[in-house]
């Protein structure tokens, strides 16, 4: 009895270009609170202290650049399908503090002020 082999998809263009260009934002973004831990005030959207917390962050970003651009110089889908829920999650969890948590932030200090 034989079995037929399902059909391997390959990594599509577009997807490719995604995970590169995903990987190049992170990288640097990794490499403005890796390396310039002690000046996010002026290279990063927010100030983060103390530094040793922007360098944590940092290193998280870096780790997340290893895997996008290893999952894009994948040629099959199913291996590079994994960095894709991890880059939506980022994208969303940096979209929520961009657009709501730092202009709620100014928000609830005017008032205290």
């Amino acid at each position: 009895m034989e079995t037929e082999a399902a059909p391997v998809r390959e990594l599509s263009l577009g997807m490719r270009g995604l995970l590169v260009a995903a990987s190049v934002l992170v990288f640097l973004a990794g490499f403005q609170l890796f390396i310039l831990t002690e000046q996010t005030e002026h290279y990063f959207a927010w100030t983060i202290q103390p530094p040793l917390t922007a360098a944590f962050l940092g290193a998280g970003y870096w780790s997340s650049f290893l895997l996008e651009f290893l999952a894009s110089r994948e040629r099959i889908w199913a291996r590079a399908r994994v960095a894709v829920p991890a880059e939506q999650a980022d994208s969303y969890r940096q979209g929520w503090i961009d657009f709501y948590w730092k202009p709620l932030k100014g928000y609830f200090e005017q008032m205290i002020h």
